[in-house]
């Protein structure tokens, strides 16, 4: 799946409630299991879903509303790459992770999830 196709899907899916009601219904009781189930992923390694959430919460920081991990965003992530994406994205975006881990240790001695919140915000300013 191309980044267009994802975001044409993903726009997709947050315009059902509005459209079909009895949808709303379905796609609540799906994020009811992924909550749920939330550490039984199966595409992300637990390293790698500790990263997404890093992420994940500087791209949406819990204000006064909730954050991505209060969302449970690294859950739809791993459910997107176990349902949707093909293999070639899903190691694309594998690597992508492995490739911000990598540079924390090259440029703070320590990976991605161990450096300071300080350090995480300029590694994902530079992406």
């Amino acid at each position: 799946m191309d980044r267009r196709t994802a975001i044409r899907t993903l726009a997709s899916v947050s315009v059902l409630p509005v459209l079909d009601p009895e949808r709303a219904t379905e796609l609540l009781d799906a994020r009811r299991v992924i909550v749920a189930d939330k550490h039984a992923s199966t595409s992300l390694s637990q390293p790698e879903l500790d990263i997404v959430g890093l992420v994940a919460d500087i791209i949406l920081p819990r204000t006064d509303s909730p954050s991505a991990t209060d969302l449970d965003v690294p859950a739809f992530i791993d459910l997107i790459m176990s349902e949707w994406m093909d293999d070639k994205d899903s190691e694309d975006f594998r690597l992508g992770l492995r490739t911000l881990d990598t540079e924390a240790v090259v440029r703070f001695g320590i990976g991605f999830t161990e450096s300071s919140a300080d350090q995480q915000h300029i590694l994902v300013s530079e992406l």
